[in-house]
């Protein structure tokens, strides 16, 4: 069974900031109610695809580290990342930034 779940917003921001803060995966904790703390893998430093990044999590008194692989990369885009567990992949997340008439410029 697949579950699919989407939310919009509309952030006042233009889409180059919006990619910015989104693809600097570092501020996660910032925003995430589960995630706190995120930091690139190997040679990564950057939102490329096949870059990996793990993620340090916590929810009551469970906590628990995610690796993820980024599978899209569009400046002021598209930004995507699937949760991986060796050849598993068990989550999708993707970020589609569209620009309205209520972005800044």
């Amino acid at each position: 069974m697949t579950k699919h779940v989407e939310v919009s917003r509309t952030i006042k921001a233009s889409p180059m900031a919006v990619w910015d803060a989104i693809t600097d995966v570092t501020r996660m904790g910032e925003w995430s109610p589960e995630c706190h703390t995120c930091e690139w893998q190997g040679d990564a430093s950057g939102p490329a695809v096949g870059a990996r990044f793990t993620g340090q999590n916590r929810n009551g008194e469970y906590e628990w580290t995610t690796e993820a692989e980024i599978t899209a990369s569009e400046p002021g885009k598209r930004f995507a990342f699937d949760g991986v567990f060796g050849d598993l992949r068990f989550s999708h997340w993707a970020y589609v930034i569209e620009p309205t008439d209520g972005a800044a410029g």
